[in-house]
C-alpha cells in the first residue's frame, strides 16, 4: 500500500528503530540515580559519584554502566537480596 500512495517500498527495508534516551534521563533525573545506587549499599559511593559526575559533565558517556549498575540494584531490592 505505500509503494502505491508513496512510490516506496517500506517493507523490504530494515527496521531503523531508535534508542531509549537514557543519557538525557540519568542527566536529568541524577540526583534519584546516585541516592537509589548509594542507598542500595551494593556499590561504593566515591565511585557511583564519580561514574555520575563524569556522565552528567560529559566527560563520558556512562549511561549503560548506571543503567546497569541500577538495573542490578533494583533486582536485588526486588528480591530481597
Amino acid at each position: 500500500m505505500a509503494k502505491f500512495f508513496y512510490g516506496i517500498n517500506y517493507s523490504s527495508q530494515k527496521k531503523k528503530g531508535f534508542n531509549a534516551p537514557m543519557s538525557s534521563w540519568i542527566i536529568h533525573y541524577h540526583l534519584e540515580f546516585k541516592d537509589f545506587l548509594i542507598n542500595s549499599k551494593l556499590f561504593n559511593e566515591e565511585e557511583v559519584g564519580k561514574l555520575i559526575d563524569n556522565h552528567i559533565k560529559k566527560k563520558q558517556d556512562n549511561s549503560f554502566k548506571i543503567t546497569c549498575l541500577a538495573s542490578f540494584a533494583a533486582w536485588m531490592e526486588a528480591n530481597n537480596l
